[in-house]
């Protein structure tokens, strides 16, 4: 289609101010809530989807796709899933994800902790992780968390201290 258009191909600024121009009439089609669902599913998967998801040696284990499962619902898709993937990606997956989740929550709570003690600096880690998930929009993968994980790493962190003191002081 950028070929077509006439654009110098040769030149990557070119191609890519085209490739710019196509995905915005693109998304210009269709409607905004389309938009906004899509943004947010990809902030969920940067925030909560396990790294381990895109470690090449638990991608070479047998699994089929998520995305070609038959339609039936999310829930009769992930039963099929599961049965078809093997143990090993089943277990590591499950593992991953409970740990994404713990942290999710640590991270969280090391927010609010934040927030109390320095609301400045919880407004600055907002931004900031805001910041990399609106850039990324749709796009969602471990790999794009990347530019904000020291702020997340932070919260955890704060979110730990503060409660190896709560048990320390019982």
């Amino acid at each position: 289609m950028i070929a077509e258009s006439g654009v110098d191909t040769a030149n990557p600024f070119e191609t890519s101010r085209a490739a710019s121009r196509v995905a915005l009439e693109a998304i210009q089609s269709y409607p905004v809530s389309a938009v906004v669902k899509a943004w947010g599913i990809g902030a969920v998967l940067n925030l909560a989807a396990p790294a381990l998801a895109v470690d090449p040696r638990l991608r070479a284990l047998p699994h089929p796709s998520f995305d070609a499962m038959p339609d039936g619902g999310l829930i009769a898709r992930a039963v099929t899933f599961l049965a078809a993937a093997s143990p090993a990606y089943v277990a590591a997956m499950v593992g991953g994800l409970a740990f994404s989740g713990l942290f999710l929550i640590l991270q969280a709570y090391g927010f609010v902790l934040l927030a109390r003690i320095a609301p400045w600096a919880a407004a600055f880690a907002a931004l900031c992780v805001g910041y990399f998930l609106v850039v990324n929009g749709p796009v969602g993968s471990p790999k794009y968390r990347l530019p904000f994980e020291p702020v997340l790493i932070v919260l955890a962190a704060l979110a730990l201290c503060d409660l190896r003191w709560r048990l320390r002081r019982r």
